[in-house]
């Protein structure tokens, strides 16, 4: 059997030894792991070698076969570049969005007092709930741009957050008059699409640190997003369908669960995104010492 896919012999590469490669078949072109396009194209067809290809006489890969281990070198040291990379950026994301974190428990525990109950029975607790509501707002765009300087990304989603901010304070000093303008529930359209585009930003955003450290959870902060996008629209739905009540009722409901869903997945999220760049900090403070 041939010891590597294009038929090049290990005996003849100078770098087998300075790599530790331990030979094709076992080293870069390995099922699980490996790096050469040539044993990632015979495996999927089913060949041993490329000797056995019917396209092997044309075949662009095989004739830049030579240049395979430079290509390889080249990935090992910008996969070393993205390490650094992660190293340096993980104290700040880490600490950052377990901030994030914090912040988002606490929106819900204060969100309790202001529902329409407190307003009628205790408004002193329901002011006290809607001022607080405002101040994690702030303190959340805030942090947000805390981590735009480690990923761009996070400046849209702070910006946004306080925008939303701005529109809600406004809203609350101007319902707070006694006899507020019919035209002030206009201002929950722009509110609306400022949460929209920061809720974007900041999924994008968790997707793109996580690429490379884990892509199955930076998958599911883009999953996230689309499915916040379905409870806006749903929610829209419903109002659009008031002439047939029943029919807006689940809506309304269903929208509702899913935006408590996806609420409790956010948190999940956050903490496990926090979590795995904490670790990184504290591995990287380890090695350093």
């Amino acid at each position: 059997m041939m010891e590597t896919f294009c038929g090049r012999s290990c005996d003849v590469c100078g770098q087998k030894e300075a790599l530790g490669c331990p030979g094709c078949k076992a080293g870069p072109g390995r099922p699980f792991g490996g790096e050469c396009e040539l044993a990632r194209c015979c495996r999927q067809k089913g060949h041993e070698s490329c000797d056995t290809c019917l396209f092997q006489g044309r075949c662009a890969t095989l004739r830049d076969r030579n240049r395979q281990l430079e290509y390889r070198q080249r990935r090992m040291e910008e996969e070393r570049e993205r390490a650094a990379e992660i190293a340096r950026r993980a104290p700040a994301l880490g600490k950052w969005l377990r901030v994030l974190f914090w912040l988002v428990i606490a929106a819900n525990v204060i969100g309790l007092a202001g529902s329409d109950y407190f307003r009628q029975a205790a408004p002193g607790i329901y002011l006290l709930s809607r001022t607080g509501a405002l101040a994690c707002q702030a303190a959340y765009g805030t942090v947000l741009l805390m981590l735009s300087r480690e990923e761009h990304g996070y400046r849209t989603a702070g910006v946004c957050a306080l925008a939303a901010m701005g529109a809600n304070a406004l809203v609350a000093v101007i319902s707070g008059t006694g006899d507020p303008p019919d035209w002030i529930l206009l201002l929950a359209i722009p509110a609306g699409l400022l949460a929209l585009i920061g809720m974007y930003g900041e999924c994008n955003a968790n997707s793109q640190v996580l690429d490379g450290v884990d892509n199955c959870l930076a998958e599911k902060w883009t999953k996230l997003w689309k499915w916040y996008v379905g409870c806006v629209a749903a929610m829209f739905g419903s109002i659009l369908i008031l002439a047939m009540p029943l029919l807006g009722g689940i809506v309304l409901l269903g929208a509702t669960i899913g935006d408590l869903v996806v609420n409790i997945l956010k948190i999940v999220y956050l903490y496990r995104t926090s979590k795995i760049f904490g670790m990184y900090a504290a591995d990287s403070r380890e090695r350093s010492m």
